[in-house]
């Protein structure tokens, strides 16, 4: 029996014993299974199999069982990742990951455009073949920032232009490819989930990587041993309330130390979303150049930013050491967004 039926059983076996808790799918056999399939050494059956289930998992918003997923999947993935590198340590940097639907308003570009031109560094790390990859990409691209092509060109790009936008293939080709199964597949797999927890960066002056993840999976991101080394800025909505400018997300800071103690800086809360100053309608969904064109009327005070994107801006300079304190950080964030929503 290969490693993929055995995982396949096991899960659903862990389904059935629910109740009594007794049953649980090993790590090393789930890292296995995942191996294989980025490896290829894994039939098409088995791969939509094991994905099929994973997404089971996912939808009933199972925990335990979906950290096992995502932790199996995490070590695989990890032993065939190669970080990027960055020595000089004159400027903070702050890691976004670009994956999926989330960032459907430009928010993910505009924070991304905000800390720049504040002075902190900013890696973009992403899969250009999903929805929410090539629309960044087109939003970013209005701006004169463009995919880099080679690791050394990402590297040389976040020194000296101060941002650099890396597609996953460049840091994990397996990685890549798993998410690019959604297309074949037509449902997300595990890899959309944990590349979105990913800390694809090295630096001498620890970076700080903000990762996403829907609420209900956070005790096990939070108790998992998931979110390894390295300064983190959890942030996590409930289903439903992925528009950054519809509620504020609860967000929640680490150290870099493993195991460390999380430290929430906002509570999710539902906010009513503010009319820009000039009242106008935002842009279409897809559109990269309305987008941009809204950003550019942000960074220049024209329009002040949704509040969630200040309280994220705020939480970014802390996390990263720009600000020595909240209270310093939510100052910076609310100049620089013309607003004093952060103060």
């Amino acid at each position: 029996m290969s490693d993929i039926s055995s995982v396949i059983r096991a899960l659903c076996a862990e389904a059935d014993s629910l109740t009594t808790g007794d049953c649980s799918v090993s790590p090393a056999l789930m890292y296995r299974a995942f191996a294989s399939i980025l490896d290829g050494g894994a039939s098409d059956l088995e791969t939509g199999a094991l994905i099929a289930m994973s997404a089971s998992i996912e939808a009933q918003r199972d925990c335990a069982r979906y950290a096992e997923v995502v932790l199996g999947l995490h070590d695989a993935i990890s032993e065939r990742m190669v970080s990027l590198e960055v020595d000089d340590d004159t400027a903070p940097v702050v890691v976004l990951a670009n994956y999926g639907d989330d960032w459907r308003t430009a928010s993910l570009s505009l924070l991304a455009l905000l800390l720049r031109r504040i002075g902190v560094r900013v890696l973009v790390h992403g899969a250009l073949e999903t929805y929410g990859g090539l629309f960044n990409c087109g939003v970013l691209r209005e701006f004169g920032i463009l995919p880099a092509t080679t690791r050394s060109q990402a590297q040389r790009q976040l020194v000296d232009t101060g941002i650099a936008l890396v597609p996953a293939t460049l840091y994990s080709p397996a990685l890549a490819t798993m998410l690019s199964l959604k297309n074949r597949l037509g449902t997300s797999t595990p890899a959309h989930s944990l590349a979105k927890l990913l800390m694809p960066l090295r630096s001498r002056r620890p970076a700080l990587h903000l990762v996403q993840a829907p609420i209900w999976l956070r005790p096990g991101l939070e108790n998992e041993n998931l979110l390894r080394d390295g300064r983190v800025l959890l942030l996590s909505v409930s289903v439903g309330n992925e528009a950054f400018d519809g509620c504020r997300p609860r967000i929640a800071f680490r150290e870099d130390v493993a195991g460390g103690i999380w430290r929430v800086l906002f509570e999710e809360e539902r906010i009513q979303a503010r009319a820009n100053l000039a009242n106008e309608v935002s842009p279409a969904i897809g559109d990269p150049r309305g987008w941009s064109d809204w950003i550019k009327r942000q960074l220049v005070g024209k329009v002040v930013p949704p509040a969630p994107i200040i309280n994220l801006l705020a939480s970014c300079l802390f996390g990263c050491g720009y600000a020595t304190d909240m209270n310093k950080a939510k100052a910076i964030a609310a100049v620089q967004t013309n607003s004093l929503a952060a103060a």
